[in-house]
């Protein structure tokens, strides 16, 4: 059984990194100079690039991060998307309260031990999901898509089951909390094999995290941090 994660569908989704990116190297150890911790640098022949820790809770990237206000592309953007899905939905849409299950979710990574937020060098690939009365929207490069929502099950202890539709049928969505106090979840989409599962955090206790910020400049792409793989399977029985 094939899975991945959001990360490893985002890494597919970006085009044109050439093979100097993939060789990018991890410091092996963090660089602590003028107080900010440093995990990647690089600075070759007009190509940078450094991703670092912020903890800084008031930071520009930070506070822009958990900003889930859609401009005016983006609302277009999520209403076409939206048309497209309807299109083909199952009809009798209905709203559902799904009291209990936060409404903004960001991703969370693991690197050497710890969990980060992530601010990625390319805008769009932020991951955020939304969940609203009639759908489960993830975000990618080119904006919002939605799934509709069939059915909605609380199974307590911040856990739910969802049934949803979109482009690739009918599946489950499952959404198991493996941390009470930071509510951080496990979300598993379930295609016939195909799964792919990625932590997330609501919006509203996402400073329990320091982020990673990668960031860089020249005139070829940059590549994405490259965090470390989840045995997803294993944290699941764990918790």
């Amino acid at each position: 059984m094939k899975t991945f994660t959001f990360a490893g569908l985002l890494f597919l989704c970006l085009t044109g990194v050439t093979n100097h990116h993939a060789a990018l190297t991890v410091l092996s150890h963090v660089d602590k100079s003028i107080d900010t911790i440093f995990l990647l640098k690089e600075d070759y022949k007009g190509y940078y690039q450094v991703a670092y820790i912020e903890k800084n809770r008031n930071s520009h990237d930070y506070k822009n991060l958990l900003d889930f206000r859609l401009d005016s592309n983006e609302n277009e953007e999520y209403r076409e998307n939206c048309k497209a899905l309807y299109k083909n939905a199952v009809k009798g849409t209905k709203k559902y309260k799904m009291t209990g299950l936060p409404r903004q979710w960001l991703p969370v990574y693991e690197h050497a031990g710890k969990y980060y937020l992530y601010s990625p060098s390319e805008d769009g690939a932020q991951g955020r999901l939304m969940v609203t009365d009639t759908t489960v929207c993830f975000m990618y490069l080119d904006g919002y898509y939605p799934e509709q929502i069939l059915s909605a099950t609380n199974e307590g202890a911040g856990n739910w089951r969802l049934s949803a539709f979109s482009s690739k049928g009918k599946h489950p969505i499952i959404i198991h909390t493996i941390d009470a106090k930071t509510h951080l979840a496990v979300w598993g989409e379930l295609n016939k094999g195909d799964n792919w599962y990625n932590l997330y955090v609501p919006r509203e206790y996402a400073n329990s995290f320091d982020m990673v910020v990668n960031r860089g400049r020249g005139n070829v792409k940059v590549a994405e941090f490259i965090f470390d793989k989840i045995d997803f399977q294993k944290l699941l029985k764990k918790h």
